[in-house]
């Protein structure tokens, strides 16, 4: 019994392989992490191409929105989940990115993510500009909107 348990194990990864060998194209998605909403979601786009496609098999591994933009830009996915500024910036070697991924390409936007900043009436931060060099941290306050 020992001799069939290692050899179902050395198999199944084999097996896995040689599934997705079968198919003419293997894609392969970058997400979220296992914790967040992107994981999910890459996992559902990714089952349902490789339901819908012919002669296509699909995975999906986590990620995250830099990173996704490297691997796509790298070969290591043909299909990253990320935000549009970033897979941009990406594009453009700009922001968190030393150089160019010149590899990538906005599909689709799937659900938007608002971005909002809120300061203090009295605040010195006018512009997003003013906020270079500051230490800041998201906090609790109790809003009077009368005032």
């Amino acid at each position: 019994m020992r001799h069939f348990i290692k050899a179902a194990v050395l198999a199944a990864p084999i097996a896995a392989f040689a599934t997705a060998a079968d198919a003419e194209t293997f894609l392969r998605m970058v997400s979220g992490p296992s914790g967040g909403s992107w994981y999910p979601l890459g996992a559902k786009v990714m089952q349902v191409m490789d339901a819908e496609l012919k002669d296509v098999s699909t995975s999906n591994t986590s990620g995250g929105g830099i990173s996704n933009v490297l691997s796509v830009n790298g070969g290591d996915a043909e299909i990253g989940w990320s935000y549009a500024h970033t897979a941009f910036n990406g594009y453009k070697g700009t922001g968190k990115f030393k150089k160019k991924q010149p590899n990538v390409t906005h599909f689709a936007t799937l659900y938007p993510a608002a971005f909002q900043v809120a300061v203090r009436k009295d605040s010195p931060i006018k512009t997003f500009a003013d906020m270079k060099n500051k230490n800041m941290a998201p906090r609790r306050f109790k809003w009077n909107l009368n005032s």
